[in-house]
């Protein structure tokens, strides 16, 4: 997926850095192993694989804010 970091709380405009990554896997304890001095903001974009139809539940566990858009809906 694709990770745009930005040096902001909001990601708009035009990110500081843009990667590739596998997965989300974001947790830091301290300041010094942020990618970024905070404040700063990441937005990932990709796809996610339904493997059948049903009902899913997606989650996101932050101490500052997150938030988790399907085609453009807010879903958490």
């Amino acid at each position: 997926m694709l990770a745009k970091y930005f040096k902001k709380i909001s990601p708009v405009g035009e990110p500081y850095r843009i990667k590739t990554e596998d997965r989300i896997d974001f947790h830091y304890d301290l300041e010094e192993e942020k990618p970024l001095k905070s404040p700063f903001s990441i937005l990932w974009e990709g796809l996610i694989e339904i493997p059948r139809s049903g009902k899913y539940m997606f989650a996101t566990e932050s101490g500052d804010g997150s938030w988790v858009f399907i085609d453009n809906k807010l879903v958490v």
